[in-house]
């Protein structure tokens, strides 16, 4: 796993049984980017493009 993106990394830890809580304390970050991670990852597996919210233009 040396080469693997923490994006990565928190899948497999994640399918192993590991929870957000503790995959963050291993990889040295919070549950909600773990939390962020594991939907990126999981879009990626199944093929789906992650949706990217964006800010609407200010209406004039």
């Amino acid at each position: 796993m040396k080469d693997a993106t923490q994006a990565q990394k928190s899948l497999r830890l994640a399918l192993v049984g590991f929870s957000n809580a503790d995959i963050a304390a291993m990889l040295q970050t919070t549950p909600q980017v773990v939390s962020q991670n594991l939907y990126e990852e999981r879009r990626k597996v199944a093929g789906k493009k992650p949706v990217r919210k964006t800010r609407a233009a200010p209406a004039e």
